[in-house]
């Protein structure tokens, strides 16, 4: 079941919306969810929003002329914050934007500097995304359809595309024998040189080493050794005996987008695994913010385990 984040603003674009929801609803093997059907929650609205938009596999966004209400203190509209959500948790964003000479009602009319920033939101959303135009709610549950069908059909081509090349490089699958199989001498002393001379060289900037491999080749197995044989006896040197601890987080990989928006994604989820919300907040995604994040003050030392298909461990 692929569930599909509806976002829009509601008083300028409900018959447009209630359209939209109808045709994805009657979809099988979809789910359709908008703010509509959150119903009283004990969350704020913020919070609430953000968590759905991460919670599903697609987004589909129609924007029209108005920018809408905001959260307090904040001038980011709430369809514009879906958006920023979209973009962050590496969501699929599908989006759909009225014409210039889509007409509105002039009691709808915002003050100019709202206009404005719908504007600069519909233009830059247009350099992101190849968007769609539309003019009736039922050409524009159409145009959604197709493009939901469009987008499905790709990700099967990615799979078809990806069993095939596992099955022309498929080679035994030795299970847990790898790790006993394999020397990891040399990766143990490259690692043992470079975790100490960032310590005596980086102070205060976090270590990242990537292990790469598949999961038959249970890279895991030497995220565990050098956890083992040396994170752990380094956190009881800088904590003391029994007070060192190495922390374990998991962490989405990013599947779909180019590599450069993969890249940063997954620099933001890194910061969100310790700090969720952390990137609505701030801007600073550098090795230096990531420093000063409050729990890698309480336990420096940590383990991401990558989540996804790329079967990477991710050493920090």
């Amino acid at each position: 079941m692929w569930t599909v984040f509806l976002s829009s603003t509601s008083v300028d674009l409900a018959p447009y919306r209630d359209a939209v929801h109808r045709a994805v609803s009657d979809l099988d093997g979809f789910h359709c969810i908008w703010m509509e059907g959150f119903g009283a929650r004990d969350a704020a609205p913020l919070d609430l929003i953000t968590q759905k938009v991460r919670e599903c596999d697609l987004f589909v966004g129609i924007l029209g002329w108005l920018h809408g209400s905001c959260p307090s203190g904040n001038q980011l509209s709430f369809t514009e914050i879906e958006y920023d959500a979209a973009v962050a948790y590496g969501r699929p964003r599908l989006v759909f934007v009225t014409p210039e000479s889509f007409p509105m009602q002039g009691n709808l009319r915002e003050n100019d500097q709202k206009w404005q920033r719908q504007r600069d939101f519909r233009e830059r959303v247009s350099r992101e995304r190849v968007r769609a135009t539309f003019f009736a709610p039922d050409s524009l549950a159409s145009e959604v359809i197709k493009a939901i069908r469009n987008w499905e059909r790709s990700k099967e081509t990615r799979a078809e595309a990806r069993s095939a090349g596992t099955a022309a490089e498929a080679a035994p699958d030795l299970g847990p024998l790898v790790c006993k199989m394999c020397d990891r001498e040399p990766q143990e002393t490259q690692f043992k040189a470079n975790f100490g001379f960032s310590l005596r060289e980086r102070k205060g900037l976090p270590q990242v080493y990537v292990l790469c491999g598949e999961e038959r080749e249970c890279p895991e197995s030497l995220v565990e050794r050098l956890t083992k044989l040396h994170l752990c006896r380094h956190a009881s040197q800088i904590a003391g005996e029994n007070k060192g601890a190495v922390a374990i987080r998991r962490v989405a990989w990013p599947e779909v987008g180019e590599l450069d928006e993969r890249y940063q994604r997954l620099i933001a989820n890194l910061f969100d695994s310790f700090d969720p919300g952390y990137e609505m907040a701030h801007e600073d995604l550098s090795p230096a913010g990531f420093a000063l994040l409050e729990p890698l003050h309480v336990s420096p030392i940590v383990i991401l385990a990558a989540r996804g298909e790329s079967g990477l461990n991710i050493l920090s």
